[in-house]
């Protein structure tokens, strides 16, 4: 990882991390229990958070308890004794038909959190997991190559397909987020989180498939290529980043994370024609090769300046596009989710 070596005021502070049994939340509490932290992680059904019991150190330090985010009290007294928490979890809904099923939620939910930290006089930090969906539309990337930046935000965005709403979503929890510090003074500040499209590996034991695994296998199996492209980030980095956005006394407002832009064109040279070579080319392989990225195809792919977080946080990410994309992959090959649609 990136992080700096544990020091005495890491080892045995007590976090919270809300969603825990999600995709990045999971990659975030095992690098937590690495660096000597203990953790109460907070889901809505402890079935889901069972595999983060086989992490490492999980048996010492990590304590998992049922709490719904839309449920008013759910929260009071589980973050007592906390000095930080990592609020990752989204709202989860099985008919997001009406717009208010996911954007309500997603605003109200953090709020329940953010009042249950200020009851914890002793929590002084909350690093939020939000998302590059607040900060996209602040300029057409498609035309224009300028790096999207912090400064910018989403005001585009309408409810009208489930991406957008997401992106809504998103937008409302982290507004609500900043005007709850601004207005109620909390004992704690609020750092935010935007990473872009988050891929990598599977924790051992995680079963929920993470948003790239529905994109992905399609274009496998013969779907169109998207036009234009995306920024990527391994999940790994995102968890390093939130740590250091905690650990970093001087962090504040928000960061983005991207570490590399491609082309979805470039996805395919990288990983799926490999795979659909006969006989398919192992995995480990694939990460060793390099493959020319496609240049200036039109549209243009997003850029992105990251620098508030490289410098800030000193956040390095570790990861090529071919490791990242070939651990996503492996970890698909193995869930069984690389058959045809």
């Amino acid at each position: 990882g990136t992080t700096g070596p544990i020091t005495m005021a890491t080892a045995g502070t007590l976090v919270g991390v809300t969603g825990c049994a999600g995709f990045i939340a999971g990659h975030l509490v095992a690098r937590l229990l690495e660096r000597g932290y203990r953790v109460v992680g907070t889901t809505r059904s402890a079935e889901t958070a069972k595999y983060l019991l086989d992490l490492p150190h999980a048996h010492e330090r990590l304590k998992i308890v049922e709490a719904d985010l839309l449920q008013q009290g759910d929260f009071d007294g589980v973050f007592d004794g906390c000095e930080g928490v990592f609020h990752t979890a989204s709202p989860f809904y099985l008919r997001p038909g009406d717009k208010d099923d996911l954007i309500l939620p997603a605003r109200d939910g953090s709020l329940n959190v953010y009042r249950a930290c200020a009851a914890v006089p002793s929590i002084k930090r909350v690093v939020t997991t939000s998302s590059f969906a607040t900060i996209i539309f602040g300029h057409d990337h498609t035309t224009d190559r300028t790096p999207y930046t912090e400064q910018e935000s989403n005001t585009k965005s309408t409810p009208t397909t489930p991406i957008e709403a997401y992106r809504v979503s998103k937008c409302a929890a982290e507004d609500a987020g900043r005007a709850f510090v601004d207005e109620t003074r909390p004992g704690f500040d609020l750092v935010t989180i935007h990473p872009t499209f988050v891929v990598g590996p599977w924790l051992p034991g995680y079963r929920r498939p993470n948003e790239s695994s529905v994109i992905f296998t399609p274009i496998l199996h013969g779907a169109p290529v998207p036009v234009g492209g995306f920024g990527l980030v391994d999940v790994r980095d995102v968890a390093d980043a939130h740590i250091q956005a905690y650990e970093t006394p001087a962090a504040r407002g928000r960061y983005m994370l991207a570490s590399h832009s491609l082309y979805w064109t470039d996805v395919v040279n990288i990983i799926i024609k490999p795979l659909q070579a006969q006989p398919p080319v192992p995995f480990d392989e694939i990460a060793a090769r390099h493959v020319p990225p496609v240049e200036d195809a039109v549209p243009y792919k997003p850029y992105f300046d990251c620098s508030r977080a490289r410098t800030e946080l000193g956040w390095a990410p570790q990861y090529t596009p071919e490791q990242t994309l070939a651990a996503q992959f492996a970890s698909l090959a193995e869930a069984g989710l690389l058959a045809a649609p």
